[in-house]
């Protein structure tokens, strides 16, 4: 068996006030329900290995055969002793990519020590299928590591099991960048020199620079995945605003973050803190213009001041192995303070009644139960390219309860709760995944509400790629704290200038053709046709989409990173204010709309480590 056959193999073993009340019931009960149970491993599915995956093994394979190891898959290692762990750490350019090799000795590889950590297999335990895909979960989620697989071999005798684990870095000295054009304008440009794997550790300190239509920021983060080598987790940031016409600075935002996460499936408890704030001058740049508001005494430039402070506590309880139920208990606070300046007070009053966000101090305790299913579903280019991904199967359900008095400090008297729904299955190679959620704070006349649901169906593979339906409704029915949403650009509808659309209410709905990804010299590339359909709006009284259509290329460069870089090109359609061409050209990073993912709000939602 020559060894392309052999690493052709493929192993078993890798295969949203009463209608909010009705639906926290319904997650209640739903959660009772899901009770944990006994452990039993999860559905094993056969492998799928992308182009550069398959090469890498071979490669590898060929290697070990060169050393004089007879390197042969085990079809069936289940259960069996595993007599070694082979840890191998891929240089980040090798001599498919147009780029010298010598390259390579400028980059320190991840330290064997930090791939062994993740692992869940030890040497001399037994063999797991359901703990070797969790740890190559694991080591997939670091930043610091693009291609990972885990490989049983056969043993020195019948009963044993040799496992190889093959890892391939990432540059880590690098300056990480972002950038947005839209109507021939640089909207956002991101510069980020960092080190994030400082010394093979997979820690990362980084800079921060970032130039935006009114500001630009500059400021530094830490990042430690695991302090002195334990599960302890820490990081810190820190950035200052300054205004781009007159170099004052006009803001900060930063915060930091230290606790112990679940690292799997068998960790039982986990705790974190959470201190973060953002001080800023807001302002609603559409096509590149900053917009104005009408006011009875004439127009005002949409701007406005925004202060958040926000800390939270939380520990946590882990039940279950292949249906996990969560409980969390905790303590959150937060205060958000807005003003309108420089403008006639009658001005002013009117612009903050309509468009500015609404003062709130909360301090609350909570309780929250989440309860998932712990299977997933192995595919190629869903969300990446070339790379295989693990998509999370089953249900998903969460509560979370939380009261504030303003005897205590709050600036309201109100019973919050947050309650989600959400089921993932497989089609094919595809998938289905559907979300609903509500988030209700009731409060008497300062009540604030919003249900929301989610859908994205991937097709299997056929012809060449596949199709993607993507859509979300969202109504927020109670609005006391005045909040909105802004779509266009380089959100959908794809076309529009950014943030053409805004209000309390939102419709998206999108239809993609992805092409398969083509190999060009170290690089996966494929090709993106879109068909969009939004809007944002106040009451779906008012309620109108915009549409657009366009085409796109999608690229990932995997000595880099996981996630793609984009380039959309969308024209609006049946638009009577904006015209079909030239349409809008958006570059930038990540696709275009996420995989629905299902997230307890909490009070630190909404800072961003990156975002200026």
């Amino acid at each position: 068996m020559t060894p392309r056959e052999r690493a052709s193999t493929k192993p078993r073993w890798a295969k949203r006030a009463s209608r909010a009340a009705a639906l926290s019931r319904l997650t209640l009960g739903f959660l009772l329900a899901l009770a944990p149970r006994a452990w039993a491993a999860d559905d094993s599915e056969d492998e799928e290995y992308s182009e550069l995956e398959q090469y890498t093994l071979e490669r590898e394979l060929d290697h070990l055969t060169e050393v004089g190891v007879r390197p042969v898959v085990d079809e069936a290692p289940e259960g069996k002793t595993i007599e070694s762990i082979e840890v191998v750490v891929l240089d980040v350019f090798d001599e498919q990519d147009p780029v010298p090799l010598f390259v390579n000795q400028l980059h320190v590889r991840t330290r064997e020590r930090v791939i062994r950590r993740e692992l869940l297999l030890q040497q001399g335990g037994r063999f797991r299928g359901d703990l070797a895909r969790e740890s190559e979960r694991n080591l997939r989620a670091a930043r610091q590591l693009s291609l990972v697989l885990l490989v049983p071999l056969v043993g020195s005798t019948p009963d044993k099991v040799r496992l190889l684990v093959i890892a391939r870095d990432v540059w880590s000295l690098r300056l990480n960048w972002d950038a947005r054009f839209q109507a021939g304008k640089l909207e956002r440009l991101l510069i980020q020199p960092s080190e994030q794997n400082l010394f093979g550790t997979h820690l990362t300190l980084s800079g921060l620079f970032a130039l935006q239509l009114d500001r630009y920021v500059a400021g530094a983060a830490y990042i430690n995945p695991r302090v002195v080598g334990t599960g302890l987790q820490s990081s810190a940031y820190a950035n200052l605003i300054f205004n781009r016409d007159t170099g004052r600075t006009e803001g900060s935002y930063g915060g930091m973050s230290f606790g112990q996460p679940l690292y799997s499936s068998q960790d039982e408890w986990s705790f974190g803190v959470t201190l973060a704030w953002r001080s800023e001058v807001v302002r609603r740049y559409v096509g590149g213009v900053l917009a104005t508001y009408p006011t009875s005494v004439g127009r005002i430039p949409y701007e406005y001041h925004a202060e958040r402070v926000a800390g939270d506590y939380r520990l946590r309880r882990s039940f279950g192995r292949l249906n996990k139920l969560d409980l969390s208990i905790g303590a959150e606070a937060t205060r958000r303070v807005f003003a309108v300046r420089g403008v006639a007070p009658a001005a002013a009053e009117e612009f903050t009644a309509r468009a500015v966000p609404r003062g709130d101090t909360r301090a609350s305790p909570f309780v929250q139960l989440e309860a998932y299913s712990t299977r997933y579903h192995r595919s190629l280019e869903i969300e990446t390219l070339g790379l295989q991904e693990d998509l999370r199967l089953g249900h998903q359900v969460a509560l979370k309860l939380y009261p504030a008095a303003e005897a205590l400090g709050s600036s309201r008297d109100l019973l919050g709760s947050f309650a989600a729904l959400g089921y993932s299955l497989p089609l094919g190679d595809g998938l289905i995944r559907l979300l609903g959620s509500s988030l209700t704070e009731l409060a008497g006349e300062r009540s604030d509400a919003e249900v929301t649901a989610q859908l994205r169906v991937v097709s299997p593979r056929f012809g060449a790629g596949r199709l993607h339906y993507d859509a979300l409704v969202g109504n927020r029915y109670r609005n006391y704290l005045n909040d909105r949403y802004g779509l266009g650009g380089e959100t959908r509808p794809r076309g529009y200038p950014s943030f053409a659309f805004i209000g309390k209410d939102r419709v998206a709905s999108s239809v993609e053709y992805r092409s398969t990804a083509v190999r060009l010299w170290g690089a996966e590339l494929g090709a993106v046709a879109f068909y969009d359909a939004a809007s944002a709006f106040n009451g779906y009284q008012r309620f109108a989409l915009n549409h657009s259509v366009g085409a796109g290329v999608r690229g990932l460069l995997p000595m880099f990173d996981r996630a793609v870089f984009r380039v959309d090109w969308g024209f609006p359609i049946a638009s009577r204010q904006y015209t079909t061409l030239p349409g809008n050209f958006v570059f930038t990073f990540a696709q275009a709309f996420d995989l629905p993912q299902l997230t307890v709000p909490d009070v630190s939602t909404g800072f961003s480590l990156l975002e200026p």
